[in-house]
């Protein structure tokens, strides 16, 4: 009777331990939300460049007023090498700059893996007729391995209105 009883207080403090251990686990962000042992790795440093295209989608819109944009392209990024970028932006001008930008973007890796993120941003037009874009991605997750990224991004660009085509510089911080 005595090892019976002594062998469910030793399975009961071992069972306490292992909770209060996984406990601490997920106070630390180490283990996954949902608990399955997914270690949750560092920032890592994010950057790249990409050759961009945008295309307006229709005129410009009454009210408020605004534009949606289309942007592709085609680049390099740290953690996913060769690369192609999407996003869809709406501008909203205001009555004095700097304008507002705001969207969604994918980033996909050559072996298919995807890289989601929505962004704000600001639009300064320049003395040379040109705009300076600054926008801030928050990654929102992804595919493959980039199933539960999280991070950030900031990207620049200088566009000129009178050619579609520019550069996108990005760098933040990626975790996946």
């Amino acid at each position: 009777m005595k090892n019976v009883v002594l062998a469910l207080f030793l399975s009961a403090l071992f069972l306490v331990s292992c909770t209060s251990e996984k406990a601490e686990l997920y106070a630390n962000g180490i283990l996954g939300a949902r608990g399955n042992g997914v270690v949750k790795k560092k920032p890592v440093p994010f950057k790249g460049t990409f050759e961009t295209i945008s295309v307006p989608l229709g005129p410009p819109l009454a009210d408020p007023p605004r534009q949606l944009q289309r942007i592709t392209g085609e680049g390099q990024a740290s953690h996913l090498g060769k690369a192609t970028f999407e996003a869809s932006s709406t501008i909203f001008f205001a009555p004095q700059p700097p304008f507002t930008n705001s969207g969604t973007s994918t980033m996909t890796a050559a072996n298919g893996d995807k890289l989601y993120s929505t962004f704000t941003g600001t639009i300064v037009p320049q003395p040379d007729g040109k705009r300076l874009v600054t926008v801030r991605h928050t990654i929102t997750g992804g595919t493959g391995r980039f199933d539960r990224a999280s991070g950030y991004y900031v990207g620049v660009t200088l566009a000129d209105p009178t050619t579609p085509s520019g550069t996108l510089n990005i760098e933040g911080e990626l975790s996946y």
